[in-house]
């Protein structure tokens, strides 16, 4: 196997050769489980397959997003060395729906604690106003005694 590139700010040359990342994420190509977009996609494609019955509709919800974390990207992993604004690149939420309840399940970079919002009840009104949903950014981590 050929690593091109096993880092995320790998020059564009080395000696005669000059490599070309194809997509983001591909620092990492050939490494077992490296963040290319088609091995997230084969990766979260065999997840899926594997994942067994859901018990109930929130049930479904957790193993979905837990079936997405399989291709999450953790801060550091991917570069952008734009010279404008160069930075890091990252997941920043994941959002799973229930087209038959209208309930959106998500979690974010900062905070992977599930959250979900129930279209119906924020609807209830039969307002066509749109309302603002502030998720909680930050981590809360609960402290067993």
């Amino acid at each position: 196997m050929l690593y091109t590139c096993i880092c995320i700010r790998c020059p564009k040359e080395f000696d005669e050769f000059i490599f070309y990342r194809e997509a983001g994420g591909s620092g990492w190509f050939g490494l077992p489980g490296d963040y290319s977009p088609a091995s997230r996609f084969v990766r979260l494609a065999f997840a899926k397959d594997c994942m067994p019955e859901s018990a109930d509709e929130a049930d479904a919800g957790i193993k979905m997003l837990d079936t997405f974390a399989t291709v999450d990207v953790p801060m550091g992993i991917m570069y952008d060395p734009d010279e404008a604004a160069p930075h890091y690149e990252q997941t920043q939420c994941t959002i799973v729906m229930c087209a038959e309840s209208k309930r959106y399940y998500f979690t974010s970079a900062t905070n992977s604690r599930v959250c979900v919002v129930d279209l119906d009840e924020e609807t209830s009104e039969g307002t066509t106003e749109l309302k603002l949903i502030k998720p909680p950014l930050q981590q809360d981590i609960l402290q067993l005694k």
